[in-house]
């Protein structure tokens, strides 16, 4: 029996399914971790999602005047066999879908999203895991639809992903309604 090693999320705020915040203002979310376990030989590395703020199916209502800032998704290398190096998903903010449902944010405005990262193993071989968005990453899978309604007056800067969305990585039918920032 080979035991998997855990995912990590939300290295400050981890929210999941029917959770709730409705507003986050004049908040500082900084220098936070999510690392996954990390495994050796046939069995995979655990992924890491948030480093700052993780929702999972949850919802947020609104982030204002806050700086999610210098936060960490690191998803492990795997020191075994190259089999599944653990990935990092959304240094400042990941949005996941829990079962059917997506996550959700409102609005994010006047807002800073600075010097975070989304980064994974290297294997040595073959199966380096990935890293997306290292200021947000919002994914959706089939009818579960994660998004962010409005992005506006907010800063990205010096965010980093090892492969996707240094900014912001979307995947499949995730969307940003309004994306009015720099």
């Amino acid at each position: 029996l080979l035991a998997t090693p855990g995912p990590a999320s939300g290295g400050a705020i981890y929210l999941t399914g029917t959770a709730t915040i409705t507003a986050i203002n004049t908040t500082l979310i900084n220098n936070n971790q999510a690392v996954g376990g990390t495994a050796s030989g046939l069995v995979p590395s655990g992924a890491a999602d948030g480093g700052g703020i993780a929702l999972s199916g949850a919802t947020l209502g609104t982030i204002s005047f806050s700086t999610i800032s210098n936060n960490l998704a690191q998803g492990p290398d795997n020191a075994g066999l190259a089999v599944g190096d653990g990935t990092g998903h959304g240094g400042g903010l990941s949005l996941r879908p829990l079962g059917l449902v997506g996550a959700s944010v409102g609005t994010i405005q006047n807002s800073t999203f600075s010097n975070n990262n989304a980064t994974s193993g290297d294997s040595a071989i073959l199966a380096d895991g990935t890293g997306e968005g290292g200021g947000i990453f919002i994914e959706s899978v089939g009818a579960a639809v994660s998004s962010v309604t409005t992005i506006v007056n907010s800063t990205f800067s010096g965010n980093d992903a090892k492969n996707f969305g240094g900014g912001i990585a979307i995947s499949s039918t995730s969307n940003i309604n309004d994306l009015s920032s720099t």
